[in-house]
This record gives C-alpha cells, structure tokens and sequence, in this order.
C-alpha cells in the first residue's frame, strides 16, 4: 500500500509539473519538454536536431538561461519548427553556436528579437511567406550566412535580421509575390555575387543595390518599370546589365559610379534618364538614346571617360545627336559633349546656349571655337577640361558663371570680351597656368 501512494504521489507530482513553464526531463539521448501552453520541444542529443512542435506561440523567456533547452544548447545542431507553430520567441535559439541549419515550417509569423543571434555557424536562411514580423537582430553575430531566401514581399526585413553580418551575404533568393525591392534593402552587401528577382517586382528602390561591388550581373523580369534613385549606385564590378523593356524610367544616379559597366540597352520606353544616372561610368563606350526619352537630367553622363559619341536615333522629337555631341533636337543647346571626345572641336554655328557640364571632364579636348551665336554659359561648362589650353568668350555672353572653366589645369589665357558683367564663384579655380585674363570694365 505505501509503495502504491508514493507512486501514486510521484505520478501526480509529474502531471502537475507539465502544466507550468519550463520543464525538462531527460531520459538516455532525448531531452523534452514544454515552451509554450500548447508548444513542446524535443532534442536528440545524438543526432543534434531540436524539434519544435504543437499549437500557438512559444513561451516568453526573460533570460537567456531561462530557455528550456539553454544546458544543450552546444548540442543544437539542426532546428525544426513544425506546422502549427505561430512563433519564434525572442533569443530562444541564441548562441546556439554549432547550429548549421533552420527549418521555419509554414506558419510562424512573427521572429522576435535575438531569436538567432550569436549561431555563428549557420550558414543559411529560408524565411517563408507566413512571416509578417522580424525582431531587430534576430539574426546578429550570425556571420557564417552566405545564403537568404525569402519568401512573399519580405525583403524589407533584411537589414534588420542581419545588422553585422550583412556584409557576408554571397546570394539571394527573392520568391514569387515580391513586388518591389525596398530602399537600402542590400546597401553594402560587397559579397553579393547572385540576386534572383521574380516576375512580379515592379520596381527596384532607391539604392537598393549601393556599393553591392561584388556583383556582376543582374538580370531584371519583365514586370520592372522603374530604376529609382541610386539603384545600382557604385557597384564598381557590375559589366552588364539587362534592362527589360517594361523599364520607363531610370532614375538620377541609377547606375553612377558602375565603372566597370561597359555597355546598357535603354528599353524603348523609357521616357526618364535622371541627373547623374551614368556617372563616372568609366568603361561606358556606347549608349543610344530611344525615341521615347523626352527627358535626359543634367551630367548624365558625366565621368564616362571612354564615351566617345551619344547617340540618338532619328525619330527622337527632343534630341538630337551630331557627331557624337547631345543637343536639344532644334540645336539651340548643346547639352553634352562625351567625356572621350579628343583634340579640337567646333560647336557649330546657331547654337545659342551651352548647358550646365556641357564640357566638363572632357580633359581630351585641345581646343574649343566657340561661334558668336552663343549667349549663355552654364554652369561648370568646362570644368576639368585639362588639356584646354585657351578660351575666347563671344561677344553676347553678359556672365560667366561658377565653376565655368574650374580644374582647366592647361589653360594659359582667357579672353573675357565687353559685356560680361558677372564671373561667378570657382569660375577659375585650379587653373594654375593661367597667367593672361583680360577682365573688361563691363
């Protein structure tokens, strides 16, 4: 009779225990227990797998040592959460250092903070298209991770989920139902070599792609329509890049400082090219510009040394190209002069402005006539103009505006004519040679 109430007793001491919190029982190779009202895990400790299953949430830990499985936790090598389960509670798999993969299942919406963090030996993330919200860090110190895919329009979540470790990312899968590709979401992700972008993204964000230098390629779908702000901004190892026709706008700076880039196709639709989208695009030997532009932004094509010529095609209504030089298509203004243009060049006579950088950074050219027609200088006109050696303003210019011949390092002398009443700020700045300027009483 007495060993049938202590039994009884131990057997009743054990169901009340399962109800409450944390509890674990360890029996050979597994260890068990409850983390969550409906939530339980199990971890063979012989195979390194942790299980997690059941219904609802996980349990709140207020430590990290709190964590059921907190003692095994060097013995974590795999984590599977099965269906049915709706989170991942903070920091319950952190420091889990020999973890190598993670198993999300389909129904866990919400990722708190410092779930991961510290599992430095994960190599490897899938987050799939159940998942609504992810806690900041939830993946920090994870500095093995070369490979995130990411389910259903999550992509704005990565810079949270891997705030230190972000720089090691090698590839990135983006799944079917992202629509677009958010601002910063992979600014400098120097490892990046691989990005897939499903059909369906409409639109690539501002600098969503800034200093990404060890990508070589992208390929866009058909479904994109706009290259915003700083898109591929500075990715210095980026040669080519598959713009689809869907495009209609390139937005300013959108591949700026893409020096390896040596050719792009600007889709038959794109009616936008913004300020500086190609700048200091180095290796850029051609573009053509569509009939459908209607509008090309100030030093577009600035810094693109090894351009030679601009060309337009014959049915573009607003511009116009005569070797190799951007006017506007009734040849009023000259707005852009390839910075590979070399020895003496003529504007031709009618021409009646030059535009802000029209010149600038051409440091091939030896010479410039310009005709009497012209009555406006820009600004920066013929800034960097380094083998210029000598200017002759016309007659109807009435200013000269800053930076106008700023960094002319070979210019010798100006001749500024009767009627020029302002020279702005820089107008002359580093022009270390030049030791003859008439300066008129206008």
């Amino acid at each position: 009779m007495k060993i049938k109430r202590t039994l009884s007793f131990v057997l009743a001491s054990f169901m009340l225990l399962s109800l409450f919190g944390a509890f674990s029982v360890v029996f050979a190779e597994t260890c068990s227990g409850t983390c969550g009202e409906n939530v339980f895990w199990s971890l063979d400790t012989a195979t390194g797998v942790l299980s997690i299953t059941g219904s609802g949430d996980m349990a709140y830990y207020s430590s990290l040592t709190a964590v059921p499985w907190y003692d095994y936790k060097n013995a974590v090598t795999a984590v599977e959460i099965h269906d049915g389960v709706t989170n991942v509670e903070m920091q319950v798999f952190s420091e889990c250092e020999n973890l190598i993969s993670v198993d999300l299942g389909n129904t866990v919406t919400k990722i708190g903070w410092y779930a991961f963090a510290g599992c430095s030996s994960l190599t490897s993330v899938t987050i799939p298209d159940s998942v609504t919200s992810i806690g900041t860090y939830a993946f920090s110190r994870c500095d093995s991770i070369e490979s995130v895919t990411v389910g259903n329009g999550n992509e704005w979540i990565l810079k949270g989920l891997f705030p230190d470790s972000y720089l090691n990312i090698k590839t990135v899968t983006l799944t079917e139902g992202t629509t677009r590709l958010n601002e910063h979401v992979f600014d400098g992700c120097k490892a990046l070599t691989s990005v897939t972008v499903p059909d369906g993204v409409a639109s690539i964000g501002k600098c969503a792609f800034c200093e990404c230098s060890g990508l070589t390629s992208i390929d866009l779908p058909d479904s994109v329509t706009s290259i915003e702000e700083s898109a591929f901004w500075n990715c210095t190892g980026l040669t080519a890049v598959v713009l689809p026709d869907s495009v209609t706008c390139l937005g300013g700076g959108a591949f700026s400082g893409c020096t390896a880039l040596e050719s792009i196709h600007i889709p038959k639709d794109v009616a936008t090219i913004g300020e500086r989208a190609f700048e200091n695009c180095k290796s850029l030997t051609d573009i053509m510009i569509p009939e459908s532009v209607t509008s090309i932004g100030y030093c577009a094509f600035i810094g693109c040394e090894s351009l030679t010529e601009i060309r337009v095609v014959a049915e573009n209504n607003v511009y116009l190209s005569m070797g190799g030089v951007l006017y506007d298509h009734d040849m009023k203004s000259l707005i852009c002069c390839p910075n590979g243009k070399s020895g003496p060049f003529t504007i031709p006579d009618g021409v009646i402005s030059l535009e802000d950088y029209a010149f600038n950074g051409c440091g091939q050219l030896t010479s410039v006539i310009i005709p009497n027609s012209v009555t406006s200088l820009g600004c920066g006109t013929f800034g960097g103009c380094a083998g210029l050696e000598n200017a002759e303003i016309p007659a109807g210019v009435a200013s000269l505006p800053d930076n106008c011949f700023s960094g002319c390092t070979a210019l010798k002398s100006v001749n500024i004519p009767n009627g020029v009443t302002s020279i702005g700020y820089g107008t002359f700045n580093y022009c270390r040679n030049l030791t003859d300027i008439m300066i008129p009483d206008s």
